[in-house]
């Protein structure tokens, strides 16, 4: 090859542009899309930088960029006094079939505009709904198209799992639940539970709050930061370890918690990267889980019905078992029936309302 294209958007330093370099070819690629941007490589004549996206550039940059000098396969091998084939025209007709013999199209922006690879910002809204509808188009689950679809893939399913969860509105309760609840947090970082404790009425409504946090210097001040708020929470001090659902797991085996009694179970944990659109989604699953200032969830209406096990938030994402599989064999023998092999529905950013007999 003469010259090699690299027409990714993002790729910090792929081996392709060194393999393409090591055997003489030149590269084009896309400004402010790699790392090879970087002061280090500008020495390198043979990396050409086109405008982020340019393809017009690109094509120029790639036909002016000559054979390799002394090229390392003869030409003469493979017949060139032909003419060559239209690439481009080879491309397009191939795609052409492999698109007439599609059988399964979506088209359609959906019910949740969740962006997968390009940003939330109303430029992007064109990108975000294509990308959509080419995942949809190759039945791909990663985010539902509605909430119809949701219970349209759980109506099918023969598995004990689907056939026992169900798809229920939010709605505000404004009266305090007859029932006695307790809510576990674990708070890795404690910079939110004073404003939380402060804010969410099903906080202070809590029978029992229980923290659990993974030094003792947190665990004092998460106790002056209860006292401020006025709100009253036993700390305790434990590994951090299985994220933050061991630590409540571990509440029904050392005596904090028993098997009659209704939790909720939510935490302070966050990517090192803390983003808005993660404050966001986790703003998102306090107000569906606990309501408000003044109002509570009608979550707590649903838990307190004896044939409900858990009720988490329901969330456009679809999420797989992904490295939970591996865990699965684990449990498998406590359940009703067979694990699925698609969780469909699944309490993502895991926090829940549950009962103790099913956690324990």
């Amino acid at each position: 090859a003469d010259v090699f294209f690299l027409p990714s958007r993002l790729d910090p330093l792929p081996n392709v542009v060194f393999d393409a370099i090591n055997f003489g070819s030149h590269v084009v690629l896309f400004q402010g899309a790699t790392g090879f941007d970087d002061d280090c490589y500008a020495s390198f004549d043979k990396i050409v930088r086109v405008g982020y996206g340019d393809l017009v550039s690109a094509r120029d940059a790639l036909l002016s960029v000559g054979q390799k000098q002394p090229s390392r396969v003869s030409l003469g091998a493979f017949g060139r006094t032909k003419p060559a084939p239209d690439i481009a025209l080879k491309i397009s007709h191939a795609l052409h079939e492999r698109l007439a013999a599609r059988r399964y199209l979506v088209a359609g922006e959906g019910e949740y505009d969740i962006p997968m690879l390009f940003s939330t910002r109303e430029q992007d809204r064109e990108a975000r709904r294509n990308e959509r509808e080419k995942m949809w188009s190759y039945n791909r689950l990663w985010v539902w198209q509605s909430r119809a679809q949701a219970e349209a893939e759980l109506a099918a399913s023969d598995n004990w799992m689907h056939q026992n969860s169900r798809i229920e509105r939010f709605a505000w309760c404004d009266t305090v639940p007859s029932f006695d609840f307790s809510v576990h947090i674990h708070a890795h970082y404690t910079d939110n539970i004073g404003g939380d404790l402060l804010y969410y009425r099903a906080l202070q409504e809590a029978r029992r709050i229980v923290v659990t946090t993974d030094t003792q210097d947190k665990a004092a001040r998460i106790s002056q930061i209860g006292q401020q708020a006025g709100v009253a929470v036993d700390t305790l001090v434990v590994p951090n370890k299985g994220r933050d659902i061991l630590p409540f797991m571990q509440l029904f085996t050392n005596g904090y918690a028993q098997e009659d009694e209704i939790w909720c179970h939510v935490h302070q944990k966050k990517s090192l990267g803390v983003t808005d659109a993660g404050e966001t989604w986790r703003r998102f699953l306090m107000a569906i889980l606990l309501g408000d200032d003044t109002r509570l969830s009608s979550a707590l209406e649903h838990i307190a019905q004896p044939e409900t096990g858990l009720v988490t938030a329901f969330d456009p994402g679809v999420s797989d078992w992904a490295g939970s599989r591996r865990l699965l064999p684990q449990i498998a023998q406590k359940l009703p029936g067979p694990i699925p092999e698609h969780a469909l529905l699944f309490p993502v950013g895991n926090m829940f309302w549950t009962r103790g007999n099913l956690v324990a």
